[in-house]
């Protein structure tokens, strides 16, 4: 997939998407708890969502961003042949090619944003010389939350611990890792926000420059039903009544200031939040 620009005042985002696949489980153990009948009318609004009768169908999208100071990658995606994250959806990912189409080389990055650890956001964090790893974007920070490594480090199901061993452990031993507590103002236009429930240390990248903004928030909400049903919750929610409480927040926010949205794994990486018939609904720029 071609990689997609939006401009937020002075400040270029780029949209990469590592890859698009079926969620390996189906519907009602991706999303427990809601009934197969209240998915039509989503399914109607989002067909692009979908895949066969009970198929989520997700893009793994990750962000380059070009501020005044620095450029920032948020989210690596499922990784390489052989990664935790590309056997669990079934293929592998195409970051790096997806980059060099943008004309990004890895030596850019300054700071890698890891909006949380979940297998399919940490996959190309590092390469590999033999079983020797080091940081694929030699020159960048990687920044976690605590809250989330000290999780993912000990917890986790079989999956995520692997993950978290081959692809985001060893950023520590390598000393590239900055654990953060916490909202982190990174300069004048871009700022981290702790926004959790989906894991305890979720993230966003908030864009703010001139009179736009861009919340880019990784897993706060993982399909665009969530916009209209933000009490829905994936199984992989960790605290679902915080990130239930998180998602209303932000969806809030996002609408009243106008803001254009950055999941990732809806089915357009670039969007807005607008009322619709009573309620909110995903629109994705085309």
């Amino acid at each position: 997939m071609t990689p997609t620009d939006l401009t937020v005042g002075t400040v270029q985002v780029t949209a990469v998407c590592d890859v698009t696949g079926d969620f390996p489980a189906p519907l009602e153990r991706a999303f427990p708890g809601v009934e197969a009948a209240a998915w039509e009318p989503w399914r109607r609004h989002h067909p692009e969502a979908f895949s066969g009768e009970d198929r989520w169908r997700l893009r793994d999208w990750c962000f380059v961003v070009r501020g005044r100071d620095r450029v920032v990658l948020v989210d690596t995606g499922v990784g390489g042949p052989g990664m935790p994250g590309a056997a669990w959806i079934g293929a592998p990912g195409r970051l790096p090619a997806g980059l060099a189409a943008a004309g990004v080389e890895p030596d850019e990055i300054d700071l890698v944003v890891l909006t949380h650890l979940h297998l399919d956001h940490i996959g190309w964090n590092l390469a590999w010389d033999g079983d020797r790893p080091r940081p694929r974007f030699p020159r960048a920070r990687y920044l976690v939350q605590r809250a989330d490594w000290e999780l993912f480090a000990t917890e986790g199901d079989d999956n995520d611990r692997e993950a978290f061993d081959r692809c985001a452990g060893p950023l520590q031993t390598l000393g590239v890792a900055e654990l953060l507590d916490g909202d982190r103002t990174l300069d004048a236009e871009l700022t981290l926000l702790h926004t959790p429930g989906h894991t305890p240390g979720s993230q966003s990248l908030l864009v703010r420059s001139g009179e736009d903004a861009l919340l880019l928030w990784g897993d706060v909400a993982n399909h665009p039903a969530q916009v209209g049903e933000p009490d829905w919750g994936p199984g992989s929610d960790v605290q679902p009544e915080v990130a239930a409480g998180t998602r209303r927040r932000l969806l809030d926010r996002v609408e009243g200031e106008g803001m254009w949205l950055a999941p990732a794994h809806f089915p357009e990486p670039f969007g807005t939040v607008t009322r619709v018939e009573g309620g909110r609904r995903w629109t994705g720029r085309t």
